[in-house]
């Protein structure tokens, strides 16, 4: 699925899409916040903390967005 069409399903509510998306990007944002973090249990909560925000603030995603560098950014 392309992002911006995940973007959009998210912001409508669709679990799935948020799902795909997760599944897509946890592990590669986690190596990537281990990089700076250095910690692995640190990572993974703030990585979960970040998904756990955009579901919570879904309504507010645009689909304009690129949601990796949203995710990277976040």
């Amino acid at each position: 699925m392309e992002t911006q069409f995940l973007a959009q399903k998210i912001a409508e509510g669709n679990e799935q899409a948020f799902e795909q998306l997760f599944k897509l990007y946890y592990g590669k944002l986690t190596a990537f916040a281990m990089s700076i973090l250095k910690d692995i249990q640190l990572s993974e909560e703030v990585v979960q903390d970040v998904f756990t925000n955009m579901w919570t603030n879904r309504k507010h995603l645009n689909s304009e967005i690129t949601l990796k560098a949203y995710l990277f950014k976040a």
